[in-house]
């Protein structure tokens, strides 16, 4: 422990002091070299890795950044912040789907930890970061209506209606639409106007 501690001092003493993070990217190569020859246990081994990820990161390595995030929630799966991380950075490469994968099993381990509160948070985060995407919207129209937000619910039912038609999705969009009618709106007779249009294909 007090090896890898030393580790990492000296690698953040090259990076924040001596603004030479080349230099700081072997000694953090070094203590994973170190940690497994000497098994060390892995809480041990994440301060590197977060360490690597941060220089590649602000390098615009985005793909390397990834695997290192990844293998710190391969060692600590309950790692919430490496785990958005993944999320955000699959983003940044182009990769939805495997965004959206990374982001149901971090919702996953916050549901089997009874952590619904921050469900929602984090898919709050999520739409109001990328507004624009449909499965994102989707999961969280679906949070807001389990807990009872109507309302909320609905918004989001909308909003998600609107970017499936945008999208050419029309027998999502009227899934979606039939969804809002189910939940009984102040104005639900626009909605059916609105679904039967979609229906006659007269829209």
């Amino acid at each position: 422990a007090e090896v890898m501690r030393h580790y990492v001092e000296m690698a953040d003493t090259y990076y924040r002091l001596m603004a030479d993070p080349d230099k700081a990217v072997e000694v953090y190569q070094e203590a994973l070299a170190y940690s497994r020859e000497a098994g060390v246990e892995p809480a041990l081994i994440i301060p590197v890795l977060r360490g690597l990820a941060d220089i590649e990161s602000q390098r615009l390595n985005w793909r390397r950044a990834l695997q290192y995030y990844e293998r710190i929630t391969e060692l600590v799966p309950e790692d919430e912040g490496a785990a958005l991380m993944v999320v955000d950075l699959h983003y940044q490469l182009g990769e939805a789907r495997e965004a959206v994968w990374a982001l149901d099993e971090t919702i996953r381990l916050c549901i089997k930890a009874g952590k619904m509160r921050r469900v929602t948070e984090i898919l709050e985060d999520q739409v109001q970061r990328r507004p624009q995407e449909i499965p994102l919207r989707q999961r969280l129209a679906e949070v807001y209506r389990q807990q009872g937000r109507t309302q909320d619910a609905i918004t989001q039912f909308d909003a998600l209606g609107e970017l499936q038609l945008d999208a050419g999705q029309v027998d999502e969009a009227i899934a979606t639409i039939q969804r809002i009618v189910d939940m009984n709106p102040p104005d639900i007779e626009g909605y059916r106007k609105l679904l039967a249009q979609l229906k006659s294909g007269s829209y």
